[in-house]
């Protein structure tokens, strides 16, 4: 090494830089870590909101009658809680959202419900899942018989859908999505389209937007949405629409001639 002033100087300086540079990133460590904890009380607040409270341990008879929880205290799940008709349980759901917070409300929010959620950050994320799930049933189905595409579960039975994301957008997603599913039952044997049958239903794809207007409901109408959930959504408001959408009740924009509003 040069040991005259000048690099003595320099290299100084450089020591210095590197240690501020060190403490700049260990300080922004410190408020990420922060900021995730903020989340996740907000979070498993919301979770907490979402389920029903704790069911009493049942006691077993000397007849051997009802069984017990797994273990005492313990959360039931939802379904547990729920009237026949109610339950959640079983349902897909595809989530398409680039707000990480909000993902995490929705998982927060379908807590012990039963149902089988899949995520996605953009819309091109959400036509590739969709896509698959298509082909993963022509696979099983079409190579087989049509008692087995009769079992066969329907790719989601609901994808909840942002409107601004980075990639793709919801519109955009949708239409494509739209597309494929068409092409999809246009191969499908007519039994299995009939009412009962396991393709009765298109999937049912919901808005999730904070743009509660007119232009937004036209946009996503056209592009093949059944309706919207205002943001950030509730966790009841969530769970509420997913019970209608399996009963077969949601008030989609489809459903009425009378579509000025969404559906919060």
């Amino acid at each position: 090494g040069d040991g005259s002033p000048a690099y003595g100087h320099f290299a100084e300086n450089g020591k210095n830089e590197f240690q501020e540079s060190i403490s700049r990133a260990a300080d922004a460590s410190e408020r990420s870590a922060a900021n995730d904890a903020v989340v996740d009380a907000v979070v498993a607040a919301a979770a907490d909101a979402a389920s029903p409270p704790s069911l009493p341990e049942k006691k077993t008879g000397s007849d051997g009658g009802a069984e017990p929880h797994a273990l005492p205290g313990s959360p039931p799940r939802v379904s547990e809680l729920l009237a026949p008709g109610e339950s959640l349980e079983g349902m897909r759901v595809l989530v398409v959202d680039d707000n990480h917070f909000q993902l995490r409300v929705v998982k927060a929010s379908l807590k012990r419900s039963g149902v089988e959620l899949d995520a996605a950050v953009h819309g091109r994320e959400a036509v590739e899942l969709f896509e698959k799930r298509l082909q993963a049933i022509r696979d099983v189905g079409f190579n087989d018989s049509e008692n087995c595409l009769a079992t066969t579960k329907p790719p989601y039975d609901v994808i909840l859908m942002d409107s601004m994301m980075p990639v793709m957008d919801g519109c955009a997603a949708t239409i494509e999505i739209r597309a494929a599913e068409r092409a999809f039952r246009a191969t499908l044997p007519a039994a299995l389209l009939e009412p009962g049958g396991t393709f009765e239903r298109e999937t049912m794809i919901i808005g999730l937007s904070a743009e509660a207007g007119p232009e937004y409901e036209a946009g996503a109408r056209e592009a093949g949405m059944d309706g919207a959930l205002g943001k950030p959504c509730r966790p009841e408001a969530l769970r509420d629409a997913l019970r209608q959408v399996n009963q077969g009740t949601f008030n989609s924009w489809k459903a009425s001639s009378k579509r000025g509003t969404l559906h919060f």
